[in-house]
This record gives structure tokens, C-alpha cells and sequence, in this order.
């Protein structure tokens, strides 16, 4: 038996949005780079707004990954949280 026979077909998972927002990024600061070095100011923003507007994209983040994530503060909810790992942990094996 061959190697290629061995071989299982695999799923091939989505893109994750990460990945996409990453690459978005990377495409942005390297065009503003290119732009940046032949005299252009691509971006024509001053410090003030720069630090305005990271300071709400960071607010927002905090504020969206707070609510989306499970904030168990009673002894029951954590003993619920336990109780869904126990569970995933189980259908796992």
C-alpha cells in the first residue's frame, strides 16, 4: 500500500476573518509605504485624530470581546462553565 493511499481526504476549513483582516492591513501599510516614498501622503491625518481614532477602535474592541466572552461570576455559573468543558471533553473522546 502506497503512501497516497493512506491518506485520508481532510475538510478544508474557511478563511478565518483574522486572517482577512490581517492581510487587509498588511496591503494598506505597504501601500502607504510605497506612496510615502515617492513624496505622497496617502493618509493625510494629524496626531491628534490618529490617537482619537485608535483610542475608539480600542474602546470598541474591549467593549465588543467583554460582552461576547462568558463573564461567569456567580459560583453556579462557574460551576456550569466546568461542567460544559466536562461535557466537550467527553463527546471529544
Amino acid at each position: 500500500m502506497g503512501e497516497s493511499e493512506s491518506l485520508q481526504p481532510v475538510a478544508t476549513p474557511p478563511v478565518r476573518v483574522s486572517t482577512v483582516v490581517r492581510t487587509i492591513i498588511i496591503v494598506i501599510a505597504f501601500a502607504n509605504m510605497i506612496l510615502s516614498f515617492f513624496g505622497i501622503n496617502p493618509i493625510p491625518i494629524s496626531e491628534e485624530i490618529l490617537y482619537e481614532v485608535i483610542s475608539a477602535v480600542v474602546s470598541f474592541l474591549t467593549v465588543i470581546w467583554g460582552w461576547w466572552k462568558n463573564n461567569s461570576f456567580s459560583k453556579i455559573a462557574r460551576k456550569a462553565d466546568a461542567y460544559g468543558v466536562e461535557l466537550m471533553h467527553q463527546e471529544g473522546e
